[in-house]
């Protein structure tokens, strides 16, 4: 998410310089400007939500392997084969 926050910013000073060489007109230098805003702004309260569920998993414990894990129980597989078990 920082790398696609990071491209973000370096969209916004191609657009600018292209604007400050004539490559672009304000009308179409607006309108990027106002994608740009709003992807911007998309981008960080999706990073900030993404930080608190981190840290929420990481105060309830569910964070123990290094992966986000949502408190989702897990079903466990034996690695006997049927025919095995049913005979035990």
């Amino acid at each position: 998410m920082n790398i696609g926050l990071g491209s973000c910013g370096e969209f916004h000073s191609c657009y600018e310089s292209c604007m400050r060489a004539d490559q672009i007109s304000e009308e179409e230098y607006e309108e990027l400007d106002v994608l740009h805003y709003k992807v911007e702004n998309q981008l960080l309260r999706l990073i900030e939500s993404l930080q608190r569920k981190q840290k929420r998993w990481r105060v309830e414990g569910h964070l123990s392997t290094g992966i986000m894990e949502p408190n989702i129980p897990l079903f466990q597989h034996s690695i006997i084969p049927i025919r095995q078990r049913r005979s035990s």
